[in-house]
């Protein structure tokens, strides 16, 4: 089973403008957002669970002048699950190019897509220390 977690993102188009004196002018647009996968979950109990995905979409989450993600909702799939991300690239492409993001529950992101050869590359990030450093 998986558990999957739905994300929102907004950019601050005005950031960029921003020449870091005073307030930080505001113009958000909603962007697409991720939805991020727990694999393998092995489900023990109610309560495990609940926490494990309230813990997680508490790292996920995050804000600052120029961008925040809301993880807003979480549910459990079965593991031939594939978001709407995902099976529009099967649908049009034949192939998945670019997965979404998948998440241990130590908190370590994976992202994967291929490269122009076709070969599966992906690089890590530990929202735990991500977190920390912003702090």
């Amino acid at each position: 089973m998986k558990i999957v977690i739905t994300t929102q993102t907004e950019e601050n188009y005005a950031f960029h403008s921003w020449n870091g004196e005073g307030d930080c002018p505001q113009h958000w647009k909603q962007k697409r957002g991720s939805e991020y996968v727990v694999e393998n979950y092995e489900f023990s109990d109610p309560d495990n669970l609940i926490a494990d995905a309230e813990r997680l979409c508490e790292l996920i989450s995050f804000s600052n002048n120029a961008c925040r993600v809301e993880a807003f909702s979480w549910e459990v799939e079965e593991d031939n699950y594939l978001s709407s991300f995902e099976k529009s690239q099967l649908e049009n492409e034949g192939t998945i190019s670019h997965f979404e993001p998948t998440i241990t529950l130590e908190g370590v992101v994976i992202r994967k897509s291929l490269d122009s050869k076709g070969e599966l590359v992906s690089f890590n990030e530990d929202l735990n220390v991500i977190k920390e450093e912003t702090v």
